[in-house]
């Protein structure tokens, strides 16, 4: 792939091709922050087109796969943001409603809810990496389960079952770090 080689007018036909997903998932992952957050979608996906093309190690296997990518460095950039927010003030009063998917996530997520998700993640990571690349692909990604599946090269059936538990280890997870 030419973007992989560092071609920048690859880069730039790689990403006018996506961006319209990129952009959706990025306003799925930032439809829960507070209403005076800073970071707007289109910012998101900018900074993520901006960190991707500078990064030596880029190299997707698919698209979905390069989904993947894309959702866990819009993660690194919501916690890098989180964190500056955090350090200037911390967070407190924390609501929480349900998703699609069923994981609780504030209707306002403060900074310090957005870095006990990353702590989550990154525990996972600990335990089962592939299961935490799943948490990226579909909150920060924005994802199918099949898209997920074909990113992960496993079943449909075995990335579904594998979501469920992870989706149930996450909630208890952030349940007890609340």
């Amino acid at each position: 792939m030419q973007a992989e080689a560092g071609e920048a007018a690859a880069w730039d036909e790689l990403f006018s091709l996506v961006y319209p997903h990129l952009r959706a998932a990025a306003s799925r992952a930032l439809q829960g922050e507070r209403a005076d957050h800073t970071l707007q979608a289109t910012e998101l996906v900018h900074e993520a087109y901006v960190r991707l093309v500078h990064q030596d190690r880029a190299s997707a296997r698919n698209r979905a796969h390069f989904f993947g990518i894309c959702g866990r460095c819009m993660r690194h950039i919501l916690v890098d943001h989180a964190r500056a927010r955090n350090a200037e003030k911390r967070g407190g009063g924390i609501r929480f409603v349900r998703l699609d998917d069923r994981i609780d996530v504030p209707d306002t997520a403060e900074p310090a809810y957005i870095l006990r998700l990353d702590e989550a993640v990154e525990r996972l990571e600990q335990i089962d990496a592939s299961r935490a690349r799943l948490v990226e692909m579909r909150l920060f990604a924005g994802l199918t389960l099949e898209e997920a599946a074909d990113a992960l090269n496993a079943t449909y059936s075995t990335t579904r079952r594998r979501w469920e538990a992870t989706r149930l280890w996450l909630q208890d997870y952030l349940e007890q770090a609340a």
